[in-house]
């Protein structure tokens, strides 16, 4: 047969790559039999079929002993593994039924053939016993079947009851020749979500991952932000271009954003198509008269408090002016400081500090940006970058930023999710105050999600860190950023590894749909035309940057 002869004309020392149409042949034959169901409502053709085995998460492994072909009169017994448990537990669970059965083809009474697919939480793993003497394939199953159950904690052993025609006609084809080791590709290495088929839409493209021998398009679906998307990486690595790249691929999913932009960077890389919002311009929310947060006393503190940088004593003092009543502006709220009484030295200090802080946001120049102009209905109904680089002062720039994802979080009835992404979010963390970390803690339910970008992990609050499902790291300089990424994401000695040696536009990533941690090679989408996507992908960021190992 062709694939026969295909598979015979590779060199021995190429032979693992020929596992790879191997599985895509198996995993057809596989879903013709009825063995392996597709999800409903996933078309998918031979080409997909051959797609799914190899990004899936479907892995095959041939384990053969001697050179003689299998025939129509071979005696089969198909044993199905099932495990769940943690990633790391299934991983080691594979790795075990990868070395019983290598152990067992040694000794020659049988043939093995494994086919393994990571589903959810648990891993199915398909081990069949091949030999023309049915005697010695129910000896040798229940041996397997014995070591299995002994070896491999938590692993539900069944047997399918008949063995499909077209899986026998498959192992023929894929029969190869010469000596070699077996060929084995773990299961654990499933970790890429399926591609849309063409015509389908189910997740924006990320980049490409070199996974493997060959590259493979990596997308992250609704429910990878749904949880919460957190970029780091040092200055340089691109960190804002995949933040934007994400961006440009919301609407392919349905979701609208509102981008802040702290240095600029994301107004310099996406389609002047897009709408932008000046702060000076277009004015913003009034906390104090803002219904959302005015309705909450205790959210409009902790936004004054994380927004003006306050210590516990100057809260305190704003608690105490609250009491009397809310005031209806920074300025009214700038005399109600004044006119508090000093009870102490104490008193006297912390008031001093709180009353220049309180200045600058009650200040002529920037009072224009707090006057309650902004209607969030329609903030939210189109993406826009707004544009806070126009801000010059810091302290302004951050109580800008706080308080309209504040007024966003308090919006409660928005009909379609939005994303509020966050350039150089590190300037937006306090160290007496997380209320990004609780507006990322509470916002699902409410269809606001946040995706920041940010260069010190470990200038990230915990509750960030914790809330922050999909993670794509670009390269770290600092020892204590590595040390908090790789406590938050679980990574292998080789990730760790990588960390520093990240060419720029590379990054490891690991979301909800994208379990085990892969190095990506974010791409750039191609720039909007008229406001209407052209769908082509752009060059990588880095078209220099040499592809990963």
């Amino acid at each position: 047969m062709e694939i026969k002869k295909l598979i015979d004309g590779v060199p021995r020392r190429y032979r693992p790559l020929a596992s790879i149409p191997s599985a895509a042949i198996i995993a057809k034959l596989l879903l013709d039999a009825g063995v392996l169901r597709i999800p409903t409502g996933l078309a998918i053709d031979a080409a997909g079929a051959a797609l799914l085995s190899s990004v899936a998460g479907v892995s095959i492994a041939i384990r053969r002993h001697n050179r003689k072909a299998p025939s129509n009169n071979m005696s089969f017994r198909i044993i199905e593994v099932v495990t769940t448990g943690t990633a790391e537990e299934r991983a080691q669970a594979s790795q075990l039924l990868a070395s019983i059965v290598k152990e067992r083809a040694k000794a020659g009474r049988a043939r093995y053939m494994v086919i393994s697919m990571l589903q959810g939480g648990y891993s199915r793993t398909l081990i069949g016993v091949m030999n023309p003497n049915p005697s010695e394939v129910s000896i040798e199953a229940e041996i397997l079947k014995t070591l299995i159950s002994m070896n491999v904690k938590g692993a539900r052993l069944s047997e399918l009851e008949e063995v499909p025609e077209s899986l026998v006609k498959g192992l023929e084809a894929l029969e190869p020749t010469g000596k070699g080791e077996p060929v084995i590709v773990e299961p654990s290495r499933g970790s890429l979500p399926l591609m849309p088929s063409e015509g389908q839409t189910t997740g924006l493209r990320l980049g490409v991952a070199y996974e493997g021998a060959y590259p493979k398009p990596v997308q992250l679906t609704v429910d990878d932000i749904k949880g919460h998307v957190a970029i780091f990486g040092s200055t340089g690595t691109g960190k804002t271009t995949t933040l934007t790249t994400i961006l440009e691929g919301l609407s392919s999913i349905g979701i609208n954003f509102v981008a802040f932009d702290w240095a600029g960077e994301i107004n310099r890389l996406v389609n002047d198509s897009l709408e932008r919002w000046s702060p000076l311009k277009d004015g913003g929310i009034n906390p104090f008269t803002d219904k959302g947060l005015r309705s909450s006393p205790e959210l409009l503190l902790d936004v004054l408090s994380s927004a003006m940088n306050l210590t516990q004593p100057q809260s305190y003092i704003v608690m105490r002016v609250f009491n009397d009543g809310i005031p209806r502006s920074f300025g009214e709220l700038q005399e109600a400081i004044e006119a508090y009484p000093e009870e102490a030295r104490w008193d006297r200090e912390v008031k001093r500090g709180l009353l220049r802080k309180v200045a600058i946001v009650a200040s002529a120049k920037f009072s224009g940006i707090f006057n309650g102009s902004v209607d969030l209905e329609e903030l939210e109904e189109s993406p826009r970058i707004v544009l806070l680089d126009e801000i010059e002062s810091y302290t302004v720039r951050r109580a800008y930023s706080l308080i309209m994802l504040a007024a966003m979080f308090s919006h409660r009835n928005r009909t379609k999710p939005v994303v509020a992404a966050i350039d150089e979010a590190h300037n937006l963390f306090s160290d007496d105050n997380d209320l990004l970390g609780h507006i990322m803690a509470e916002s699902r339910k409410y269809g606001l999600y946040i995706a920041l970008a940010t260069q010190s992990p470990s200038a990230v609050p915990n509750d960030v860190l914790l809330n922050a499902n999909t993670k794509i790291v670009h390269a770290l300089r600092s020892l204590r950023d590595k040390e908090v990424v790789v406590q938050s994401m679980n990574l292998s000695h080789d990730m760790i590894n990588l960390l520093d040696k990240l060419q720029p536009g590379e990054a490891i990533v690991q979301s909800p749909t994208i379990v085990n941690p892969i190095l990506v090679k974010v791409q750039l989408r191609a720039p909007l035309r008229d406001g209407v996507s052209n769908g082509r992908v752009g060059e990588p960021v880095n078209v220099n940057a040499s592809p990963p190992l």
